[in-house]
């Protein structure tokens, strides 16, 4: 009796574990996965967009899959572990648009769900706290239409009806609202502009929006002119939006640099020129928007470089070239547009680092790759454009290897027994490196018994312990 009574209690304890878990709100993205290394497909990928930070890089292909690479420490890649690539693994399907953040990854879905990963000391992940890395996409908007990041570490979003959203760290007055930091969710961001935001970009603290009918506006800090206003301000920065060019359809904001296309196929650009990098023949920094090229019908800036798409589909470079951004196979600063590719129809100008795509959906890459962003599976700065070729069957070896460690994370804690006993009862859907993971029993299932085997280990229980009694009884 003594023993029944015994039995009895851990008996509900484990009971009691289960309904805990059940009920918690903790969910890993229904979009996130990994290559399968089983694929027997050999094909080339093709891609439509990519986005460079300073240490990784994201791309889509034409399928709404999303690639990750380049350094890991703060688990940008989004793949549930710390581990570098210097080659492109798969993390995500069905997305629509990307931007690699300064230490974060974040990308909206087809269906307009935004998703966040990576570092948080400033609330960027937008999940309402400021500690915690997430190694894994975390769901923390819904219909959404495209987001933007810079050199710092905010972010901004535009929602399928135009509004304006903000978070992360919002002190220099990107927020248009004064005395704002640190924010960890989304803000929402109230503004004079009485019309729909069709698109927004960010610099090193000053950002730039489109308005439906083609209106610019800028606001931020304006430490080189960077805004447009026709001087610059090294004491105070701008929480209201003023209107700078009108007939807009694209723009792109760097370091401290921006660059805007008018209807006409006009690009202006204006800001710091220290190193060339507004392509306008000398290296004065210029506080009002002035024209450099015509026929342009795509335009990124990175840190301290630009890159323009012409309509015949020529890639021109400028600026700063030390580790080889601009692609001539030079390290010379160009203060021109130099013709660097033909039948280009993407382009992103990275911190120091450069990617394009061409008519055919052919990934290319050039300049600095410590970190293995260029993706070509080394660390080696490249001076001219590099294909970088993915295939339908590549590994990702930097996946989670450790049998029961669903988050990557290293350790088998009740973190990961809660994910596994959730995808049991089809709360969560695992990748296919994650299944495999979480099947520790290897009967070809993920159920309940996996998850009690790993929250038995996580708390120190083994052979016998009365959870292996629940399992067999």
């Amino acid at each position: 009796m003594k023993n029944r009574k015994f039995f009895g209690v851990k008996h509900f304890t484990a009971v009691l574990l289960t309904i805990l878990m059940l009920a918690s709100v903790v969910v890993l993205p229904a979009g996130a996965e990994t290559i399968n290394n089983e694929a027997s497909s050999t094909s080339e990928i093709k891609f439509t967009d990519i986005s460079l930070s300073s240490t990784h890089t994201a791309a889509i292909a034409t399928d709404g899959s999303l690639y990750t690479w380049g350094e890991n420490a703060s688990g940008t890649l989004g793949n549930g572990t710390t581990n570098d690539s210097y080659s492109p693994i798969k993390v995500m399907s069905n997305v629509k648009s990307v931007v690699a953040g300064t230490a974060n990854t974040i990308v909206v879905t087809k269906n307009g769900d935004l998703y966040t990963w990576g570092q948080n000391y400033h609330g960027q992940l937008g999940n309402e706290k400021q500690t915690n890395f997430s190694y894994v996409p975390i769901k923390i908007m819904s219909d959404m239409n495209s987001v933007a990041a810079g050199d710092s570490p905010y972010y901004m979003a535009i929602s399928k009806t135009g509004e304006l959203y903000a978070w992360g760290d919002l002190r220099y007055g990107q927020s248009t609202s004064s005395n704002l930091y640190d924010i960890t969710t989304p803000s929402k961001i109230a503004t004079s502009i009485n019309e729909e935001i069709v698109k927004v970009s960010i610099g090193s603290g000053h950002n730039g929006l489109i308005t439906k009918s083609g209106y610019l506006y800028t606001w931020g800090q304006n430490l080189y002119g960077e805004l447009g206003y026709g001087y610059k301000d090294t004491k105070y920065v701008s929480t209201t939006p003023a209107t700078v060019m009108k007939t807009v359809k694209d723009l792109s904001f760097g370091g401290y640099i921006s660059a805007a296309i008018t209807d006409d196929g006009m690009l202006y650009t204006w800001g710091s020129n220290g190193a060339g990098e507004l392509g306008d023949g000398n290296n004065k920094d210029k506080y009002s928007p002035n024209k450099i090229m015509d026929n342009v019908v795509s335009v990124s800036m990175g840190r301290s470089h630009g890159a323009a798409i012409t309509e015949d589909g020529s890639l021109y470079t400028w600026g700063y070239n030390n580790y080889g951004q601009l692609g001539d196979g030079t390290t010379t600063e160009r203060n021109t547009p130099t013709k660097i590719m033909d039948h280009v129809k993407y382009v992103c100008a990275g911190f120091w680092s450069t990617a394009a795509i061409t008519e055919d959906g052919s990934l290319y890459t050039w300049g600095y790759n410590k970190k293995g962003q260029l993706g070509d599976g080394t660390t080696t700065n490249r001076y001219t454009p590099t294909k970088i070729t993915v295939t339908s069957n590549n590994n990702d070896s930097s996946a989670p290897n450790t049998t029961g460690d669903i988050d990557g994370d290293g350790k088998i804690t009740s973190a990961d027994s809660l994910y596994i006993l959730r995808a049991s009862v089809k709360l969560e859907n695992f990748t296919d490196t994650q299944n495999k993971l979480a099947d520790v029993d290897k009967d070809g299932k993920i159920t309940s018994s996996d998850a009690l085997l790993v929250l038995r280990h996580s708390v120190g229980f083994r052979e016998n312990d009365y959870i292996g009694k629940v399992l067999n009884e």
